[in-house]
């Protein structure tokens, strides 16, 4: 069983920034992998746990995690969640 990552310990968003926020969720979770705070396997925050935390819409929860599958960085399996791609 994969440790589940929480959605506390992932950097805040700053609503602020002229970077969108989704720009800020995916960067903040490469940042993450690259710094080894979260690891190949691990699960990710679910889409209503990150939205809560970061008190944005699940759509654009779910937009930025798509954009990390298509970069390789994550991969979903359906109905269990979204994971970290082994490296």
């Amino acid at each position: 069983m994969s440790k589940r990552v929480s959605s506390g310990s992932l950097p805040e968003i700053d609503k602020r920034l002229k970077r969108t926020v989704r720009r800020q969720i995916v960067d903040n979770i490469i940042l993450s992998i690259e710094r080894g705070t979260i690891s190949g396997g691990q699960r990710l925050p679910t889409l209503d746990d990150l939205s809560n935390e970061y008190e944005v819409s699940m759509d654009t929860i779910a937009k930025s995690y798509n954009e990390l599958k298509k970069m390789g960085l994550i991969f979903s399996h359906r109905g269990k969640g979204y994971y970290v791609s082994e490296c």
